[in-house]
């Protein structure tokens, strides 16, 4: 294969890498992780907390996350069961 061919082809792959990335991000459905968001956010705060909502992931200049029905649960010492719930 000639090298003018080798670039010709790389450069298509990696031009067309960004346009996958963005299609994978509009048509990703963010609630499939649901779980390793749980399990990742109550492991780093040391509190369980749980979305048991929608996640919906909005891709652009500025990255927006939107999560329904949020639960953190209090600490072990603290007077009430849930520190903080937000429908």
């Amino acid at each position: 294969m000639k090298p003018g061919k080798i670039f010709k082809y790389t450069g298509i792959v990696l031009a067309s890498l960004p346009v996958l990335l963005l299609v994978f991000l509009f048509v990703f459905d963010w609630n499939w992780i649901r779980g390793y968001v749980n399990e990742r956010l109550s492991r780093i705060s040391d509190r369980t907390i749980r979305i048991e909502g929608d996640i919906d992931v909005d891709p652009g200049w500025t990255i927006q996350i939107h999560l329904e029905q949020v639960r953190v649960e209090n600490a072990e010492w603290g007077s009430e069961p849930q520190m903080m719930r937000v429908e």
